[in-house]
C-alpha cells in the first residue's frame, strides 16, 4: 500500500489528461516545514458523465491524505478544477523543522520521493543545506498494484504523459546557493530564494540543492553571510578598541596622578 496515494494522485492528473501538479516542499523563515500539493485539472476533454463522477473520487483522495494531517482547500466549479492538499508545521529552530521537513520527504505513505540525501548545519554565521533527490513515476507505477490495468486507461494514461505537467519547488529563507543541478531555475526574492525544476513522468529525475543562509540570533539576517563576518570582526574590533582606549586612558591618567602627587610633596619639602 506504499505510495498508494500518490500513486492515485498522479492517476487522475493523467486520466485527466491536461493537468498541472506543483510539488511545494521546503522551510519558511518562521521555522515552518511544509510540503504542499497543488493541483489544476482540466475537465474538458473528459466526458459529461467523467466531469461529474470527478468531484466524488476527488474528495476521497483529499480525505485520504487529510487523515496524514494535510489540510485541503478545493474548487470544482468550471472546466478547471483546483484543489491543494497542505502538511505545515511550525517548529521553535531549523534544526527541528530540517529534521521533520526530512521525515515528510521519506514519509513512504505519501512521498512522491524514491532517495533522499538530505543534510543540514548551523553555526554563528550561517546555516548551510543541501538536498538530493530522485523521483522517478514510471518505477513508482510499476511497483505499486496498478499495475495490471485496461489497454484504454494505459493509453489515456500515456497521452497524459504529453499533456500533464509536474513541478518541484523547494523553498528556503533568503539564500545564497552554493550549488544546483542543471535542470534547476533559482528565483532570488527579497525574503527568499525558490528552487524549481520540471518533474519527467517517463523517467527518473534528480534535482540538487546546496545553499547556506546568514543567521543572527537564530533568525535568517537581512546581510550576506561575508557582511555578517565582516560585520562580527569589526564590532569585536570596536569593542576590543574601545577597551584599549579604556585602559590607556586610565595608565594615564595614574602617571599624571602620581606624578602631581610627588610635586606635591617636593614643595612641601
Amino acid at each position: 500500500m506504499k505510495r498508494l496515494m500518490i500513486v492515485f494522485l498522479m492517476l487522475l492528473l493523467l486520466l485527466t489528461g491536461c493537468a498541472k501538479l506543483d510539488i511545494n516542499v521546503g522551510i519558511k523563515e518562521d521555522h515552518t516545514a511544509f510540503l504542499n500539493y497543488y493541483v489544476e485539472l482540466d475537465t474538458t476533454s473528459m466526458s459529461e458523465v467523467e466531469q461529474k463522477q470527478l468531484p466524488t473520487v476527488l474528495n476521497k483522495l483529499i480525505i485520504a491524505y487529510e487523515k496524514y494531517g494535510f489540510k485541503s482547500q478545493a474548487d470544482f466549479t468550471g472546466d478547471i478544477y483546483k484543489f491543494s492538499l497542505k502538511n505545515e508545521k511550525k517548529f521553535n529552530n531549523y534544526k527541528d523543522a530540517y529534521r521533520h521537513l526530512k521525515d515528510m520527504l521519506i514519509n513512504a505513505d505519501f512521498t512522491f520521493l524514491t532517495e533522499v540525501d538530505m543534510d543540514s548545519y548551523v553555526t554563528d554565521y550561517e546555516q548551510g543545506f543541501s538536498l538530493k533527490v530522485k523521483t522517478d513515476f514510471a518505477k513508482i507505477f510499476q511497483t505499486s498494484s496498478l499495475v495490471e490495468m485496461p489497454k484504454y486507461l494505459s493509453k489515456r494514461i500515456y497521452e497524459g504523459y504529453e499533456q500533464s505537467q509536474v513541478n518541484f519547488i523547494f523553498e528556503l529563507p533568503k539564500s545564497e546557493t552554493v550549488e544546483h543541478s542543471e535542470n534547476i531555475e533559482v528565483v532570488q526574492n527579497k525574503t527568499t530564494t525558490v528552487y524549481t525544476g520540471n518533474v519527467s513522468l517517463e523517467q527518473e529525475t534528480e534535482f540538487l540543492v546546496v545553499a547556506r543562509m546568514g543567521v543572527a540570533n537564530g533568525k535568517v539576517s537581512a546581510k550576506s553571510i561575508d557582511e555578517r563576518i565582516v560585520s562580527f570582526d569589526k564590532n569585536q574590533l570596536i569593542y576590543l578598541g574601545g577597551a584599549v582606549v579604556s585602559l590607556v586612558a586610565c595608565i594615564l591618567f595614574l602617571v599624571f596622578w602620581l606624578k602631581k602627587r610627588n610635586n606635591e610633596k617636593v614643595s612641601n619639602v
